[in-house]
């Protein structure tokens, strides 16, 4: 190695690397949320939904929330199926019948949140213990066998905000689903990616669907918490223009 490879290695390891990481983690990106809030509640008013929603805390960010309003609003008849349930939940069963047509799909990994969660929305929340395993060498968390749910449906809209986030390989079980992906068109919002083990999932995701499906487009909103979009067959002008 030369020293000029020695002096970028030190420079990306000293200064990049702590910069990028501040930067995604406590940086300003959060006042975004308050525009992000202003869009989401005029968009709940035009569709009619009721705004009962409290993006705080753990809970889905408004960022979050409105891009699966929008996502929701592009597809028309989307097929959803979500991993994490919470305030995403209760907005896909109010949007149903009003923004979207189409089934709901949601796995929760806590028995007793999946079950409040089901008491308030008109789908599916279907339990799914999590257990630990291994990406290659790697520790991670992952969702106990779901084929029994999933089976070979296919989905068009899939939001990424569960299990647990771990810190290698975060919330892999979205890798086993490619193939479930319809072939036309899709959207795929995947939660928290400022963190490093839900990047890392990110990539190799990104891999498998430019392998299984050609072209994709992809990218990341930053707000309170990041989220990474990946659509295939949808021109980012459908998710944007009314």
């Amino acid at each position: 190695m030369s020293w000029k490879d020695i002096a970028k290695s030190v420079y990306n390891q000293v200064i990049v690397r702590p910069v990028t990481y501040y930067r995604d983690n406590y940086g300003d990106c959060g006042y975004n949320d308050l525009i992000y809030q202003h869009l989401f509640l005029r968009e709940l008013k035009g569709y009619g939904v009721e705004d009962v929603f409290a993006p705080v805390g753990g809970a889905a960010s408004y960022s979050l929330l409105y891009h699966i309003l929008r996502s929701l609003a592009c597809l028309k008849s989307a097929q959803v199926l979500e991993f994490g349930a919470g305030q995403s939940s209760l907005l896909l069963s109010a949007c149903k019948g009003k923004v979207f047509e189409g089934d709901i799909l949601t796995i929760e990994q806590d028995g007793r949140w999946a079950e409040a969660i089901s008491s308030r929305v008109f789908h599916h929340v279907y339990h799914a213990p999590i257990y630990t395993t291994r990406f290659g060498s790697s520790a991670t968390v992952k969702y106990g066998e779901l084929k029994s749910c999933i089976g070979e449906q296919k989905f068009n809209l899939v939001i990424v905000d569960g299990p647990t986030g771990s810190k290698k390989f975060s919330r892999s079980n979205i890798l086993d689903y490619v193939k479930n992906l319809s072939r036309d068109r899709f959207i795929i919002i995947f939660d928290d990616t400022n963190r490093y083990g839900e990047k890392q999932t990110l990539g190799v995701l990104s891999k498998a669907l430019r392998g299984e499906f050609g072209s994709i487009t992809e990218y990341t909103i930053r707000g309170s918490t990041h989220q990474s979009i990946i659509m295939h067959g949808v021109d980012l002008h459908q998710i944007y223009l009314p």
